[in-house]
């Protein structure tokens, strides 16, 4: 648990905190017992609602770099009122390590009250937008994974980049899932946001609307992306197989004489012609290779092969 102190605004940041340091916490904060139970309790989807003067809210981030959990989200929990912010946090959320370094140096946290009077309102809304920021850098990364695959199907792995390509368009339905939950989710969180602290709420909220709508721009493009490299990968594949299946075709074909001349002198007939006479097994084997040639003389003009 951390406490932050920005131009009047006490930012508590806490850790899956238990039941003793939010019932201290609520006391303190005179906190809606709604929320307290709310937090302590799972939250497997996002709220937004008004408790006692204070926004609550809860968001579940996706998640694609390396290094955290096997969850494919993260939630953040933010409690708002005058002067005092409390985030909940249940995993490393970088974002908020950076807003942190920026607050203890003395940085400001956005354009838009640099001269003004800060509320708690502006520190929340810095936190969401780094989040989003956050996001958007770990598209980057999906990005770069996409690029990998691309080079494997045309360096001729395109069998093997079947599974990575599926596993590829699962996570993006998964984050596009997520990211659409919280289109509605923000306008409710904005409509409550004004509602409780006024208009200056929607002037501040600009600067998270813009990160999301960036956000938004770069799933709908990976999205795109992810269905284009499985439909090229796709044909690539079809074709392969499809010159597999020509290249054995051809091969039976072009053997077919020496089967059919094989099976016509292994008959077990009284009177076979050529058999017994002179050079008997080279007249066989030649008619054979003749057979042979004139299949493959004529798939060539048929450019077959």
């Amino acid at each position: 648990m951390n406490t932050y102190s920005y131009r009047g605004v006490r930012w508590l940041e806490t850790f899956a905190p238990d039941e003793d340091d939010l019932h201290t916490i609520a006391g303190e904060e005179g906190l809606d017992p709604f929320i307290v139970r709310d937090i302590l309790a799972p939250t497997p989807f996002g709220y937004i609602g008004e408790h006692s003067d204070a926004l609550y809210a809860v968001f579940h981030f996706p998640v694609f770099r390396l290094g955290h959990s096997d969850d494919k989200q993260q939630e953040l929990d933010l409690v708002i009122k005058d002067g005092f912010l409390m985030t909940v946090r249940y995993d490393f959320l970088e974002p908020l390590e950076h807003l942190a370094t920026r607050i203890r140096t003395h940085e400001h946290l956005s354009s838009h009250h640099d001269h003004q009077s800060t509320y708690s309102f502006h520190v929340a809304n810095a936190i969401m937008k780094e989040m989003y920021t956050g996001v958007s850098l770990d598209l980057r990364a999906f990005t770069d994974w996409l690029h990998n695959i691309e080079d494997k199907i045309y360096t001729g792995n395109e069998r093997e980049m079947v599974s990575e390509i599926s596993l590829a368009a699962r996570e993006m339905a998964e984050f596009r899932s997520l990211i659409h939950d919280h289109e509605q989710a923000l306008k409710q969180y904005e409509e409550t946001g004004i509602k409780i602290f006024g208009l200056q709420f929607k002037e501040s909220f600009k600067e998270v609307i813009r990160e999301f709508k960036n956000v938004q721009r770069q799933t709908r493009f990976l999205s795109e992306l992810v269905t284009e490299l499985r439909e090229t990968n796709n044909s690539l594949v079809t074709t392969n197989q499809n010159e597999i299946m020509k290249v054995l075709t051809i091969m039976a074909f072009v053997t077919f004489p020496l089967s059919l001349i094989a099976g016509v002198f292994g008959m077990n007939v009284v009177d076979m012609p050529v058999v017994g006479q002179e050079n008997d097994f080279w007249i066989i084997v030649g008619a054979m290779a003749l057979g042979m040639l004139i299949m493959f003389i004529y798939f060539r003009h048929k450019r077959w092969l």
